[in-house]
Formats: structure tokens, sequence, C-alpha cells
């Protein structure tokens, strides 16, 4: 099936540069014998370079949950990093990539065949020049916060929400339910072909915040937790400690999570040009070419025709033509450039 692809579809994005503060990451194996999450970068190896981000959350225990977690952040980030290039990570590539992964599953079960049975959740980041897409399979989530408020999250794949999605059961029910169990996650097509809900967000400004991370930790902070957190006056590294400290207090499982902080966005250099023009400015120009079309002209022309009245006739004639002439071009001109000029300063009410 071909991934969900949940932003709207603008004619004409622009063009962006997305640069980040020093991503910060945790990565606890909770009160659990091992870790079977999964987060690429390492823990540590993420700079403001970093393009891909990847959290999992291996499903099976003893069925090798560690190993399907390596497995799909390994493989999907390889495949996404042979498309890196184009500068944009499109619904198609990310679908290549996503299917590409399951794949390795079956290439992996014909290898282990008792291994069957293990699964991953999959939360990612990808920053291209366009914004940056959410891809998602599964419970493990993806927050966007600006300002102490949370602007978007990802849905979890749960049987729980489907039902309340679906209207089945209420939320008062969905809230007193002890059993959560997964409705999505990557298991090889031999098992189940699954899809990741993918989304493109391109409302994106300095200081926004972007945590991916798995149910270990969104299960151990509550929504005004985070949001305190972030828009406190605390550094980033004692944020993320704040949420390390709550994870290991109150998760029973494994808990990993990237915190990623927007240090700029820049326009490419035309787009910026014309964005450092304010609003002020268009006005004014717009006004003093208007004066200038409708006033200048005619006192020039008062003035040709004033001194054309002491010359000979045949002089007076030529001279008039060609002033007159001239006049007209230098409103035509005039009049083109403040028509184009008009349609910028319209451009900021849409």
């Amino acid at each position: 099936m071909p991934c969900l692809y949940t932003t709207k579809i603008i004619k004409k994005q622009k063009n962006m540069n997305i640069t980040l503060h020093q991503p910060l990451a945790i990565h606890g194996i909770g009160k659990r014998e091992n870790q079977e999450d999964s987060i690429l970068p390492e823990l540590g190896k993420a700079d403001v370079s970093t393009k891909i981000f990847i959290v999992c959350d291996g499903v099976g225990g003893y069925d090798k949950g560690e190993v399907a977690s390596n497995l799909a952040a390994n493989e999907f980030n390889k495949q996404l990093n042979k498309f890196a290039r184009d500068k944009i990570f499109s619904s198609e590539t990310i679908t290549q990539a996503f299917d590409a992964t399951q794949n390795a599953f079956d290439l992996y079960f014909e290898k282990e065949p008792k291994s069957k049975g293990m699964a991953t959740t999959l939360v990612s980041l990808l920053i291209d020049n366009k914004g940056v897409v959410s891809v998602h399979c599964g419970d493990s989530r993806l927050y966007h916060i600006r300002d102490g408020k949370i602007l978007w999250q990802s849905f979890d794949h749960t049987v729980i929400n489907e039902l309340l999605r679906a209207e089945v059961i209420t939320q008062e029910e969905a809230d007193g339910s002890k059993k959560n169990r997964i409705s999505r996650a990557i298991q090889g097509t031999s098992i189940k072909k699954t899809r990741p809900d993918v989304h493109r967000i391109t409302d994106i400004q300095a200081n926004d915040y972007f945590l991916l991370c798995s149910d270990g930790v969104h299960g151990s902070i509550t929504d005004d937790e985070l949001c305190d957190t972030l828009s406190s006056e605390q550094e980033n590294e004692e944020k993320i400690d704040v949420i390390n400290t709550l994870c290991e207090a109150n998760s029973a499982d494994n808990f990993t999570a990237f915190l990623i902080q927007v240090k700029d966005v820049l326009l490419d250099k035309q787009e910026e040009k014309e964005k450092q023009r304010t609003f002020q400015d268009l006005i004014h120009e717009g006004l003093s070419n208007t004066d200038y079309m409708f006033r200048k002209p005619t006192k020039i022309k008062k003035e040709v025709k004033k001194s054309a009245e002491a010359a000979d006739k045949q002089q007076e004639n030529e001279e008039i033509e060609k002033s007159v002439e001239e006049i007209d071009q230098h409103q035509k001109n005039l009049a083109e450039k403040n028509t184009n000029m008009w349609k910028k300063i319209k451009g900021f009410f849409k």
C-alpha cells in the first residue's frame, strides 16, 4: 500500500534552509532486562548537520525485539541515504525506503526462521529543503512544539486508538483500558505488510522543538509536563535531563528520545531578499511611483510645450513629437513597474 501523505497540496513550496541547535538524546533501559529500543544516529553521534533521525521500539521480547528495532532503523536509514542528494524526501522516496525495510525482514527470516514474530515500531524525522517530514508506524511518537504548545503530534497506531477513532468506544472507556496493543508494526511482508503515516510540516520557526520518542517516554511524561519543561528558561541539556529523570521514575519500559530544536529557518537568497523588503517599504515605493507617474510627466509636458512656443514651427513639431514619445514610454515603464509593485503589496494580504 502507498503511504498516507497527510500534508496539504501546495503548488509551490518555498525552499528553506533549516539549521539546528545541537540535537540531544536519551536511551535508557528502564526496568527491563534488555534494551529493545534502537536509535539513529547512535547516542551522542547526532550533530547540527544530521538530516535523518530514527527511533524504533522492538516488539517481541525474547523473540528478538532488539534485533527487529536495530534492523529496521539501519535499513530505513540506509535506504533514505540513497536519496539524500535529492535534497527532498518525497512520498515516493519514503514509500520505497519503507518497503525495502519490510523486505529486509523477509530476507532475515529466510536465514533465521525462528525469528518470525519479531516486530518493531518506527518514528523518523527527516529534514530537507522544503521543511520536515514525520514518518511513523506503531506507537512511537513525534511532537512539534512551539512556545509551550503542541502544534501537532503523530497518531499512535494502537487498537484502542483505532477503536476510539472509529467511535466504537468512548474516551472514558479508552482511558480505563489496561490493554493497548499496537495495530501497526514492521514485521516483514511475509507476516503482514503495513504502511507508515507520513506528514510534511512546512510551518517551522526558530526555537520550535521536535521530540521523537518511544512509548516509554510519552507514557512517562504528560503533555503539560513536556510543554512546561520545553518552555522553561533552562538550557536544552537540562530539559533533556528532566525528561530522562521522569522516565527513570515512571517507566517500566525502555525509553528513547531525540530532542531537536530549530535554530533558524532561512529562505533561499532571492526569497530572503524579497522578505527583507518590509510592507512599509512596498507601500512607500508604490505611492511614490503612483505620484511620479501622474504628476511629473504632466509637468514635463507643460515645460516642453512652453519651450516649443519660442521655436520655429518645424523645430517645434519635431521636439514635441520626440518629447511626447519619450514621456509616453516613460509613463508605460512606470505603469508596468507600479502594477508589479501593487501586486506584491496585495500578496501580503493573502
